[in-house]
């Protein structure tokens, strides 16, 4: 990963790191399926307005193709690989993170990780507004307060978030932070 951070196709490292898992893996057909769930998501309807695409954005993915956050198994290693998350519609906050954007941005819509403390949202600027999604709770609209007592909740203690927190992150931040999930993940499970 040479080169400017804004160089680095982000779908195409995640499937990359998922390949040290799966040898064998097909990187062009999952950046297909990728580019297959923004046309579902379309679905023939051209619509202008950034917020109503982000809304038809958030109920395709979470309430149509059905996405979802694995509360039962989280720390299941697959919920870490994009592949397994694109085919089991399972995953972990950082990968649902990942496919909001991945899908969003193939709609013209500018949606950067935000990782928050032990938790993982994405963020859009429309209007001058910053919007805030959790992709594990179905795409949930949330406040900077909200985001704060979710964060609470995860950590099991008050934590008062600071404007930083919710700056995105840059690629190659969102790499490092899957890489450093899945070693906690290995470890945890031995």
């Amino acid at each position: 990963m040479l080169g400017p951070d804004t160089e680095i196709d982000l779908a195409r490292a995640a499937l990359l790191i998922a390949k040290t898992e799966y040898p064998d893996l097909n990187l062009e057909r999952y950046l297909y399926r990728l580019k297959q769930l923004a046309a579902e998501a379309r679905a023939g309807r051209v619509e202008l307005d950034p917020l109503r695409r982000l809304h038809r954005l958030r109920e395709f993915l979470f309430e149509e193709a059905g996405f979802r956050g694995n509360v039962e198994e989280y720390f299941d290693p697959r919920n870490s690989f994009l592949n397994d998350v694109l085919d089991r519609k399972l995953g972990i906050p950082i990968t649902l993170s990942l496919v909001l954007m991945e899908v969003g941005n193939r709609l013209g819509l500018d949606l950067q990780g935000i990782g928050l403390p032990a938790h993982f949202i994405v963020g859009v600027q429309i209007d001058g507004c910053q919007i805030l999604l959790d992709p594990f709770h179905g795409g949930t609209l949330l406040t900077a307060e909200g985001a704060q007592e979710l964060v609470s909740r995860v950590l099991g203690r008050r934590v008062t978030l600071q404007e930083e927190h919710f700056t995105p992150v840059t690629k190659r931040q969102f790499l490092a932070r899957m890489l450093t999930n899945l070693k906690a993940i290995y470890w945890r499970t031995g």
